[in-house]
């Protein structure tokens, strides 16, 4: 199986040391990852590096083994506020499709119906750990 040639622009803006941070370990991941279709990886990529800009402007997260369920349903909140929710469960699906693949990573993922109804529980939802 061929594997992902990264693209040369990331077509978002990366401003700070945080930003930059989670980027260069996601593209570790990704240039190493050889799970699934090229073009699939391709289109997931861009999807989970917008996720990624999000939390280093929403949140403290300085690692990608610290991302928790609670920081995908931020995510989701702010996309469901503008975006029709089958774009939301691609982003979602993209979001799950890396998220497995991180090294010592500490939650397992939830379903969709579950990170759907963290975006509107006010009790902060337990999510099972690894």
């Amino acid at each position: 199986m061929a594997r992902m040639r990264l693209p040369k622009s990331t077509r978002l803006p990366i401003e700070s040391d945080r930003h930059r941070a989670l980027i260069d370990q996601f593209d570790q991941i990704a240039s190493r990852s050889n799970h699934g279709y090229v073009k699939t990886r391709r289109s997931h990529y861009f999807t989970f590096k917008r996720f990624l800009v999000f939390l280093a402007d929403h949140s403290d997260v300085s690692d990608m083994g610290s991302i928790e369920p609670k920081h995908v349903s931020m995510f989701l909140a702010q996309e469901l506020a503008s975006k029709p929710l089958d774009n939301v469960l691609r982003s979602v699906s993209a979001i799950r499709f890396w998220y497995k693949q991180i090294p010592g990573r500490r939650y397992d993922t939830p379903k969709n119906g579950e990170l759907i109804a963290g975006v509107n529980d006010k009790n902060q939802r337990r999510y099972r750990r690894i």
